[in-house]
């Protein structure tokens, strides 16, 4: 999350990284509002331009990751 905050720019490659982390761990998160200000975030993210459609894919996942983990609400 600071890496997002501190640059929204980031390349392809680390934001991949950086959604598959925030969606594996995120949702371990034991409040509920930060789980919310990520997938805030990673929706923010998928407004940006990125050279590979793939990277937004990453994205989505993650996004459904958290969701999941929280019953969809």
């Amino acid at each position: 999350m600071k890496i997002l905050k501190k640059n929204p720019n980031v390349s392809d490659t680390m934001m991949q990284i950086i959604a598959w982390i925030l969606g594996e761990y995120g949702s371990t998160l034991p409040k509920e509002e930060k789980v919310t200000r990520i997938i805030d975030k990673l929706c923010e993210a998928m407004n940006r331009a990125y050279e590979s459609e793939e990277t937004r894919a990453w994205i989505m996942t993650a996004i459904t990751k958290l969701h999941s983990g929280r019953g969809f609400t």
